[in-house]
């Protein structure tokens, strides 16, 4: 159950990075938030989203595995649209670029962020418009400032034609997502929950 639930989500946020990939810009990182709209009405499992709030690791190594899952299924499904891949590639060749610590560090950003997205949701925080905007705020800021983001950057890098070569990436946006995500909880969780 934990697994389909967190491949549905990894098929959400594939979903998102379609949305961003074919539109663009702002208004591509806005339409990234559909992804994490769906995954917070829905209630089914993303990594970054769980991270903060999950005490057990083999719940969330389950999490990321059935997510990593899902981005495969969301890529086999963007197939179609040969822009997507041209689009993914183009944005692992530049998180190949940058180096494995410029991705970590943005990863970090990231993972703070999308704390900041899911975490009020998960606890009821603050009034429900307000969460809403804040959601859609931190996805539209971490795609417009290029934060690596492990589970879209799995569905970008197989939608791409970098190969395994590139894998690093995702894996070292785990990372970072999740020591963005204790950086969260350390400074903003422990203090208010």
């Amino acid at each position: 159950m934990l697994f389909n639930r967190s491949m549905i989500a990894g098929i959400l946020i594939s979903i998102g990075a379609m949305a961003y990939l074919s539109i663009g810009g702002m208004a591509g990182a806005v339409a990234f938030s559909v992804g994490l709209i769906g995954v917070i009405i829905l209630g089914v499992e993303l990594f970054t989203g769980r991270m903060v709030l999950e005490p057990k690791v083999k719940n969330l190594g389950i999490i990321w595995i059935g997510n990593f899952v899902g981005c495969a299924i969301g890529s086999l499904l963007s197939k179609p649209w040969v822009g997507i891949g041209l689009a993914s590639s183009a944005i692992i060749e530049g998180r190949l670029a940058t180096g494995a610590l410029c991705v970590g560090v943005s990863a970090v950003l990231c993972g703070f962020m999308m704390a900041c997205a899911t975490v009020p949701h998960a606890l009821g925080w603050g009034d429900r418009i307000g969460r809403w905007l804040l959601t859609i705020a931190c996805v539209t800021g971490f795609i417009m400032i290029g934060a690596d983001h492990c589970i879209a950057d799995t569905f970008y890098w197989f939608s791409s034609n970098c190969g395994f070569g590139s894998i690093w990436i995702p894996l070292v946006a785990t990372i970072g997502n999740y020591v963005g995500g204790w950086l969260f909880k350390l400074g903003v969780y422990e203090k208010i929950g």
